[in-house]
């Protein structure tokens, strides 16, 4: 599996990473000789200043990380839903849609708003595949899954390519490998639950949450970074 190291966000484009929100920015560059009017000396400043990045970070991973594995036990229950036919299903879609507009909120933070409402539209697309994907398999149209399938993964590749270009330090093929198999563990999600094998079905949602909060990290590194 490709690797990322020292990842780092770069300017390119339309793409720019914007610096840490609010005044953290300018509290993790104080000036040396600067004077902590609250502390009143240096290193207790500098503590401070450690300090705010310390819980900068961990509040970040710990929402990073929480929406992605919402993520995953969100589309979990659609699939669920879908196959048993229950009348939850808007209401389970709806609220996929709506851990989108909140890891949207957080990525607004570090990203132009261009890229993340290009990012927003794939993913977006995204689900709409897996819906229509799953309720192909359920009615047992090979034909329209497969074609299903074809668009599905053409529009991972586009949410591939567009990540990709949000740091220099990842292998190239980063992001198209890890969605695959992103998608490889969904498909079979799927059939474990249609065909009603559940301790397998619990087996793989359990690696596609891996999947997912692997991803996750690379995004926190690299905007950390």
């Amino acid at each position: 599996m490709p690797e990322c190291s020292k990842i780092k966000f770069f300017s390119s484009g339309n793409l720019n990473l914007k610096k840490y929100p609010n005044d953290l920015n300018s509290i993790v560059t104080l000036n040396p000789n600067f004077v902590c009017a609250e502390y009143g000396e240096y290193d207790q400043c500098n503590y401070y200043v450690e300090e705010k990045r310390n819980k900068f970070k961990i509040n970040l991973t710990n929402k990073i990380r929480m929406l992605s594995s919402q993520h995953t036990a969100w589309i979990r229950m659609l699939i669920t839903s879908i196959i048993t036919d229950s009348k939850d299903e808007k209401f389970i879609a709806k609220r996929l849609i709506k851990n989108l507009v909140d890891i949207n909120m957080v990525l607004k933070e570090f990203y132009l708003e261009s890229v993340v409402v290009k990012l927003s539209e794939l993913v977006k697309n995204h689900i709409e595949f897996t819906i229509r994907y799953i309720k192909a398999v359920n009615n047992e149209s090979k034909k329209e899954a497969d074609s299903i399938e074809i668009e599905w993964k053409t529009n991972a590749i586009k949410v591939a390519n567009l990540l990709k270009n949000f740091n220099s330090h990842c292998d190239k093929n980063y992001w198209e490998v890890n969605l695959e198999r992103y998608l490889g563990l969904i498909k079979s999600e799927i059939v474990y639950i249609l065909n009603k094998d559940y301790e397998k079905s619990i087996i793989i949602y359990d690696e596609i949450e891996k999947q997912n909060l692997y991803m996750a990290d690379t995004i926190i590194e690299a905007i950390l970074k």
